[in-house]
């Protein structure tokens, strides 16, 4: 009855088939790794956030998303967008500037502007604060990124991440080797960046579907081989070159 399965084209679709389902099955555990991943990640941040406010220690790299205290001057006209942000769904920028301490030139995310305001060329009216200035930030890592054009009429220039040794470039400083957001805005009409959203995505589910998947192929093929094999039974169905 099931002699025609031993064909070589019904041999290759039960190779297909197989392969198709042990590939299902390692998404789904795949899928499963990413969400410890995410929930590790979480947690980290989470414990991080939850701390006070450390001083900055000369020579000793904080770890990223701790909250440090530093006091010190901005620096004027060396204001820097990065493009692409998003902020309580309105697309718009992260305005950086350099931050002189006693433990070194830093970069400072000041705070969140709508891309609106930079196009009117508002950008003028966000200058950081002047003299002495105390913060607290949340420590981020450098990360390669590429710079752009001066954006609307605000003659600032646009980064698509925060690359800390570009901007030392830029600058003509020697920087220290990561960057923080501000948690208070650092100017008007400048927002403060909000935390990230802590979720666990769509990991869980996305598991699901490649679990489903692989079920369904482990149940609907041979149920595909047994219509055949009935449909050859009765001389009624496709003929025997056919997987399907």
């Amino acid at each position: 009855m099931y002699r025609f399965a031993l064909r070589p084209k019904w041999i290759l679709s039960h190779l297909f088939v197989i392969g198709l389902a042990v590939l299902f099955v390692n998404l789904g555990f795949w899928q499963l790794r990413r969400l410890d991943q995410r929930q590790a990640f979480n947690e980290t941040i989470r414990a991080a956030l939850t701390q006070g406010p450390i001083p900055l220690v000369p020579g000793v790299m904080p770890s990223e998303w701790e909250r440090v205290e530093l006091q010190g001057r901005y620096r004027p006209g060396t204001d820097v967008l990065v493009a692409n942000r998003v902020q309580n769904d309105q697309s718009g920028y992260w305005v950086l500037s350099a931050f002189d301490t006693a433990e070194g030139t830093l970069v400072v995310d000041r705070g969140f502007v709508p891309r609106s305001l930079v196009a009117q060329g508002s950008l003028a009216v966000s200058a950081p604060p002047s003299g002495t200035v105390d913060l607290v930030g949340t420590v981020q890592k450098s990360r390669r990124g590429v710079f752009a054009t001066s954006v609307g009429t605000s003659k600032v220039i646009e980064i698509s991440q925060v690359d800390v040794g570009k901007l030392g470039e830029r600058w003509g400083a020697t920087m220290l080797p990561f960057w923080v957001h501000a948690t208070t805005a650092q100017g008007s009409p400048l927002e403060a960046v909000l935390d990230p959203t802590l979720n666990n995505g769509s990991h869980l589910s996305y598991a699901f579907q490649w679990f489903i998947f692989s079920i369904i192929a482990v149940i609907g093929y041979p149920l595909i081989l047994r219509r055949n094999a009935r449909a050859r039974v009765g001389d009624i169905g496709p003929s025997d070159d056919a997987p399907m």
